[in-house]
């Protein structure tokens, strides 16, 4: 995702990485023979954001996709959205194996990536100051360090990653 770096499009990479990893372990992932499921309304929160960082990594497309060439390379409708919840604290998203029916189920826990309550509610007023405009040109500083410093937390060291993100395979 050149040119931009954030904690939600950072997420949905590592979803994707660590998702696809454990579907094809040492075979290499085989871009339109995958389906997602996010368990999330497309325009509710980042699940919208998250489904387009699917799309370019996996070719899984909602209706919009591509149609496909006869029977070959359809991509439309593997990237669905519902919008039920499968746990009340997690994003979730099934990722499936076309080729053989192997599933995975990756719960995503945003709230536990371990940065601080405090470096939390700065970046949170920080936002708010530059969305509006209001922000000084060191708030401005000081809301890009801390805010690359949540995506290298998260992307680099990938502190806690097991508490935050949860890959478990579903039974066919």
């Amino acid at each position: 995702m050149a040119g931009h770096a954030c904690p939600t499009v950072t997420g949905a990479y590592l979803i994707c990485q660590e998702a696809l990893k454990k579907l094809y372990q040492e075979d290499i992932p085989a871009r339109g023979e995958i389906s997602i499921t996010i368990y999330g309304a497309t325009d509710e929160g980042v699940y919208g954001v998250i489904g387009q960082v699917f799309t370019f990594l996996t070719g899984a497309a909602p209706l919009s996709g591509f149609r496909g060439l006869g029977h070959r390379f359809r991509r439309k409708d593997l990237l669905r959205f519902r919008p039920e919840r499968t746990e009340p604290e997690a994003m979730s998203f099934e990722f499936k194996r076309l080729d053989n029916g192997k599933a995975i189920l990756a719960k995503f826990y945003p709230q536990l990536i371990p940065f601080s309550v405090e470096k939390a509610s700065r970046l949170q007023e920080l936002l708010e100051k530059i969305i509006w405009d209001a922000a000084k040109e060191g708030e401005q500083h000081e809301f890009q360090n801390l805010w690359m410093e949540k995506v290298k937390l998260m992307l680099v060291e990938r502190k806690g990653i097991d508490r935050w993100l949860r890959i478990e395979e579903r039974r066919n």
